[in-house]
């Protein structure tokens, strides 16, 4: 492994990262109960998504950054003080133990390890762009850190209740974004890169996670599956795909319009384009962050 070059942050930027890496963690610690593993499953990913949002928008804001690598100054300022209130408020909601079982439907679960789960989710890739990044201003491998978590782990059984929790985090982090806004093409572009990495059954809980909340993402999920039902189940390549949606596009396509053979399925997958749209435009986003992951 190539060392990392440490690089100077004051005390403060320090503390800051670091309360923004211990705020993260938390959020790896929920797995649904193997009895409900459904809609509780998709309320884990939903909460995944808001994990996904810090972590992009710690990244644009350069959370972990110098000011000559591009940090935020906005986080060395009173705005600074506002978003530590935030990260506090994050951990303290999932890591307050009497609160979690009593108003959001967890209870504790043992011989569980959650390295295996959180290695395939949607905020997978970013988190280890994000380890890769603190561990230049931390004394030890941010993945060796000592944790207060570390020994909790909370099934979740109870979908009202812990659609709840997942609730007030979205508004907490909807509030780190109102206090410093980031591009938000930029955020997306790191969003679709990182559904891009996904694996299909992984890929099917991010759509419906993501569906009428953020549905740019939820279309890109859609759009990569249909690709590879197209390529598996109809024995078609995506490219012969993209032309039938394109053929469609033209208004050459519809049924009872023309006597070509491909009349049929082009107007089955010509309501598509906009999902093959967003596929395409993330494709070279994903490759970049590929690359990046392995350096």
């Amino acid at each position: 492994m190539v060392p990392v070059e440490p690089i100077s942050l004051s005390i403060g930027a320090i503390a800051l990262a670091s309360l923004f890496s211990t705020c993260l963690e938390c959020f790896d610690y929920f797995k649904a109960a193997q009895s409900f593993s459904g809609d509780l499953e998709i309320l884990v990913n939903k909460l995944d998504c808001q994990k996904e949002r810090l972590l992009t928008w710690g990244e644009l804001v350069g959370i972990s950054k110098t000011a000559e690598e591009g940090r935020n100054a906005e986080l060395d300022t009173p705005k600074g003080d506002l978003v530590k209130r935030c990260l506090d408020s994050i951990t303290s909601l999932c890591s307050d133990a009497e609160k979690l079982q009593k108003n959001y439907g967890v209870q504790h679960m043992t011989g569980h390890s959650p390295a295996a789960d959180r290695n395939n989710r949607l905020s997978s890739n970013r988190m280890a762009l994000f380890r890769k990044s603190f561990q230049r201003i931390s004394q030890t491998d941010a993945r060796r850190q000592p944790n207060i978590l570390a020994m909790t782990r909370w099934a979740v059984h109870d979908k009202s209740k812990f659609e709840t929790l997942a609730s007030h985090i979205r508004e907490l982090v909807d509030d780190l974004h109102n206090v410093i806004p980031v591009p938000t093409r930029s955020q997306e572009t790191m969003v679709h890169a990182d559904i891009a990495s996904l694996e299909l059954s992984r890929l099917r809980l991010v759509q419906s996670a993501c569906e009428g909340i953020y549905q740019s993402w939820s279309d890109v999920a859609s759009a990569i599956i249909m690709a590879s039902e197209v390529g598996t189940i109809d024995h078609r390549g995506v490219g012969e795909w993209i032309q039938d949606i394109s053929f469609s596009e033209r208004g050459e396509g519809e049924i009872g319009a023309t006597s070509n053979p491909r009349a049929g399925r082009s107007a089955e997958v010509g309501t598509q384009s906009k999902r093959l749209h967003y596929m395409c435009q993330f494709h070279n986003s994903y490759l970049y962050a590929h690359r990046r992951l392995q350096h």
